[in-house]
């Protein structure tokens, strides 16, 4: 299916004013219109500055030539210099006008100028800024700035000017890095501030639920052998379940009749221990309500063979000898019961180039092509879908989610396809179609496609291949999925339904039509649907920047950020303002309404770690001192002695590592890290997995309360049993679902009916992972 683009590109407003823009002062820049053609290029100086610290530098010099391909009149200029991706922002170009205007402080100007690239893909990024000089002498760079990154079509530049203190001249140029291959035309200064800045327009969602979807689900009953010779059986607690329900539990045991286990109805927890099974053979367990002294119907079985080693996970056998890169969970035949589809194999490399400099994980070329499969809990392989060669490895490349996007009870698959073997002769894959392709999960069987988000207007392979996926109920009621490309720069989103087997767009938006740079370069490696304003419909939240549901900017953390070294930067969009971690939910009880976490990447002054009030973006609390990569981050409640969540951070570069409470008081500076953590225990707090001992620990004491884990957890979630969590992970040849076997002290409804934490949940199948947030905390 055909996907039209619309891209809205709206001015950039420092002002508003309401005033519009005045008369042009011509003598403000020299040959602005580059009609001008002398022995060199009239009126401006182009200069390079080659990297120093690069392996693999740009080689040559940037060519700024007058071209026959004008934006208006005759002429533009054409700027050129193949700068490898391995060199972005080390070497750079700079095109200076040479008129140094003259200016008093508290003037205001608006400069505008338009730039086209010869492809709508790597043809460089280009900061147009004002210089602001005091006799001659450079005061401050970027009094005013635009960016751009260049397409196949003229866009506009367009900044405001207030001159500050101390400044008596300005001067206008152009800076650009990565590979170039762009026009420049029409630099214009006109006295005055720009016109306000015009929001677009875009009615609410309406999906096609009348009321908000919810995937059925069954008892998840599981037994496990235990110490002792036992076994332990629990199970789910359902938001429909009577207040009052209580539960018989029955035994099956080769061909007799079911067994009743308990002597008085279990009511206070969901699950109970078979102190006497049988010891030998094949048994199954069954659970049926009990309200007002009438039983209800038995739940599904759940079988456990004895005699067996005690072990507290249940054994998923994969088709082969390999394990996975991720995974996800779903009812794929609407049974009730989760099935996972994984990603093979265990690979994955991030589309980075580096320096020239090895580091594990970054960009090769594949070497084979990404596999997803799915599995019912019994091993039974359903289907394996080959996502083919024009889908790299990397996760990245091939985000994906599992989810009934339709309603009709089984899910479907959501995944980013391709077609063909696109390859490059290095191996990269910068052509080709893209989709949007949505599998049937009862057969992995392709329903429909549309097209994904163009390649337009991305610097470098790296900036071009950052997709993400994620569910956000943008009605309040129908499941939509979002598509994004794009993190450290330029912003995409995408978002649709599935509808009688064709995927309906809803709106698209992009970093470009809000105010200013200020959601430009905001992305995260993870995407949040979340109601962050109470309005009963989910917003998009992007990293430090919030989408509302209808596909416009809410708000973004841009202005609160003041990062080392300047107000922004050239090697990362705005410069700042992306996050490395991102959670979203009730985390300080304290606050009303929701919080966000953030844990900032780009080096800050302050707030490289930070909480903010999910509706509005307004700082609640953050570090006061300096950070330069805040990378690392755990939130969860592993402390019974502070109320809501705790949050470890750190920040490698400067070896500092912070646990704070929920409120933002340091309680610890503590090297640990880790960055997994799952309800356990019996008590109301999570357990965090010690990254040495691969063991879940109790906070502070230490103690453990699970098995070793071979292998990193790919999903933490509520998916079976009662509402403790579950961790996943796979060795070669099985996928294992990690159970907690210790007898629970109370009950409580499934933590999949939290509609934060189940969405949370669809998340970690791309992108970074991260632990499930809530909507309202189990404590």
């Amino acid at each position: 299916m055909a996907r039209t683009t619309v891209l809205i590109i709206l001015i950039i407003s420092a002002s508003c004013s309401g005033e519009k823009k005045q008369r042009p002062l011509r003598d403000a820049v020299i040959n602005g219109d580059f009609e001008t053609v002398g022995e060199n290029l009239t009126g401006w100086n182009l200069e390079a500055k080659h990297a120093t610290n690069k392996k693999f530098p740009a080689t040559g010099e940037p060519v700024a030539n007058v071209k026959n391909e004008p934006h208006s009149g005759k002429k533009s200029v054409h700027v050129s210099w193949d700068i490898p991706d391995t060199d972005s922002w080390g070497s750079i170009w700079t095109l200076t006008n040479n008129k140094r205007y003259s200016v008093i402080p508290g003037d205001v100007f608006t400069v505008t100028a338009w730039m086209k690239g010869n492809s709508g893909f790597h043809c460089g990024k280009v900061w147009m800024e004002v210089i602001g000089l005091a006799d001659d002498e450079v005061v401050r760079i970027g009094i005013g700035k635009d960016m751009l990154n260049a397409r196949s079509y003229w866009m506009p530049f367009e900044a405001e000017v207030l001159v500050p203190e101390g400044c008596n001249q300005m001067q206008v140029r152009f800076t650009g890095g990565h590979r170039t291959d762009l026009y420049l035309d029409d630099v214009q200064v006109y006295s005055g501030p720009m016109e306000p800045h015009k929001r677009a327009s875009k009615p609410l969602v309406e999906g096609m639920a009348t009321e908000r979807a919810v995937e059925k689900l069954n008892r998840g009953i599981v037994a496990l052998p235990v110490e002792n010779k036992e076994v332990y059986i629990a199970w789910r607690l359902l938001e429909t379940d009577n207040e009052s329900v209580a539960f018989n539990v029955y035994r099956v045991s080769g061909s007799n009749s079911p067994e009743l286990l308990n002597d008085n109805p279990v009511i206070s927890t969901t699950d109970f221990v078979d102190r006497d099974p049988v010891k030998k053979g094949t048994s199954s367990y069954f659970v049926r309500t009990l309200v007002n002294g009438v039983e209800g119907a038995p739940s599904e079985n759940t079988i456990v063979s004895l005699p067996t080693e005690a072990d507290s996970y249940i054994s998923v056998k994969l088709n082969g000898d390999y394990g996975a890169n991720k995974a996800a969970i779903g009812d794929l035949d609407g049974d009730g019961q989760y099935e996972y589809v994984i990603k093979k194999p265990n690979i994955s490399y991030d589309p980075w180039a580096g320096d020239g400099n090895e580091r594990r994980g970054l960009w090769q070329p594949s070497q084979e092509t990404y596999k997803l499969e799915a599995y019912r809990m019994d091993g039974t392989m359903m289907w394996q879908y080959d996502m083919g060669w024009s889908i790299e490895m990397g996760g990245w490349f091939s985000p994906y989610i599992v989810y009934d996007f339709d309603g009709d009870g089984s899910a479907e698959v959501a995944l980013k396809a391709g077609e063909g073997d696109p390859r490059q002769e290095d191996g990269h894959v910068s052509s080709g179609p893209e989709y949007l392709m949505i599998l049937d999960g009862k057969t992995g069987k392709e329903i429909t496609r549309t097209d994904w988000i163009p390649r337009e207007g991305f610097v470098t392979d790296e900036a071009l291949n950052r997709n993400q996926l994620c569910l956000a109920y943008l009605d309040g009621k129908t499941p939509c999925i979002v598509v994004e490309r794009g993190t450290y720069d330029a912003i995409f989103l995408a978002a649709y339904t599935l509808e009688n087997g064709q995927l309906r767009q809803l709106w698209e938006w992009n970093h470009r039509e809000e105010k200013g740079l200020s959601y430009t370069g905001q992305g995260a490696h993870c995407v949040h649907g979340v109601d962050v304003d109470d309005d009963g419909r989910d917003e998009v939240i992007i990293g430090g920047a919030v989408v509302d549901d209808n596909g416009v900017g809410l708000w973004t953390n841009h202005d609160m950020l003041t990062p080392i070294g300047g107000m922004y930067g050239y090697n990362s969009g705005s410069g700042h303002g992306h996050p490395d971690r991102c959670v979203v939910g009730e985390l300080d009880p304290a606050h009303p309404g929701l919080e966000v976490y953030l844990c900032i990447e780009p080096g800050m002054e302050k707030n490289g770690v930070c909480q903010l009030d999910a509706k509005t973006g307004k700082l609640l609390w953050g570090i006061d001192e300096e950070s330069r990569h805040c990378h690392y981050g755990l939130i969860a409640d592993i402390d019974a002695n502070e109320p809501g969540v705790e949050i470890w951070a750190g920040d490698e570069v400067l070896n500092n590592f912070w646990l704070f409470s929920a409120e933002g008081k340091l309680l610890s500076k503590k090297e640990n890290q880790s960055r997994v953590a799952a309800f356990w225990d019996a008590d109301l707090q999570r357990e965090y997995l010690d990254l040495e001992k691969s063991q879940l620990l109790s906070y502070p004491d230490g103690l453990a309360s699970s098995a070793e884990f071979p292998e990193k957890p790919l999903l933490v979630a509520d998916i079976l049993g009662d509402w403790r969590e579950e961790i996943i992970l796979a060795v070669p040849g099985e996928l294992r679902i990690y159970t907690t076997t210790i007898p629970a002290t109370d009950r409580r409804v499934t933590l999949m009916r939290d509609p934060i934490y189940r969405l949370d949940v669809c998340q970690q199948s791309q992108g970074y992972s991260s632990l499930p947030a809530f909507k309202v905390n189990p404590n």
